[in-house]
């Protein structure tokens, strides 16, 4: 995808939240760059600080919580078709270490804004400010969804919500990686699968 394309996509995901005038398009530009990240490729490593916030333009991600122990959970989804908005918020609004990794499930494309200019244009412009409040407080509270039915419905339940409200997570994230989201097996979530997820 072009850089000019990239850009649109998130001109219109914004211009659908506020009115975006062209001086603050303009400014926005000069905040951000396009990446591309390949399948697998990690977009923040555990241990980094986390200084930006992302836009995905295309492809999918998960968090990753490492332990002390080096022992891996997923934790988080990203997909363009859902949330396009991703960072390491513990790491992001501290400036400590990230306790987490974010990596590429598929050949993706991303813009990356630098936290010191987001927080510039929220001083700036009202407007703007409004805007990355409410991407903010989306993703915290997108985040706390899924923690929240993972842990107080049954797998059965959960993989039911997943295919009725989120069915691009069945078609674009791995099974493994949703199964250890779940806290199974994979073998155990293809069971579940064939059994309550019939055409």
């Amino acid at each position: 995808m072009t850089v000019a394309r990239m850009e649109e996509v998130f001109k219109r995901d914004v211009s659908s939240k506020i009115d975006l005038s062209p001086a603050l398009w303009a400014d926005l530009q000069d905040t951000f760059h396009q990446k591309t990240v390949e399948k697998g490729e990690y977009l923040l490593r555990r241990g980094e600080i986390c200084r930006h916030g992302y836009f995905i333009v295309k492809g999918s991600f998960m968090h990753v919580h490492i332990n002390e122990e080096g022992k891996e959970f997923v934790i988080a989804f990203h997909v363009d078709e859902v949330y396009r908005y991703i960072t390491s918020h513990q790491s992001y609004f501290t400036a400590q270490p990230s306790e987490n990794a974010i990596i590429a499930l598929e050949d993706s494309e991303v813009l990356v804004f630098q936290k010191i200019g987001i927080e510039r244009l929220s001083e700036e412009y009202s407007e703007f400010h409004r805007y990355y409040y409410d991407v903010t407080a989306q993703g915290l509270l997108f985040l706390n969804l899924f923690s929240t039915m993972r842990l107080s419905t049954s797998h059965a339940k959960f993989l039911e919500k997943i295919y009725l409200d989120y069915p691009v997570f069945l078609r674009r994230i791995p099974d493994k990686y949703i199964a250890e989201f779940m806290g199974i097996s994979v073998e155990w979530f293809c069971k579940l699968k064939k059994k309550f997820l019939k055409p």
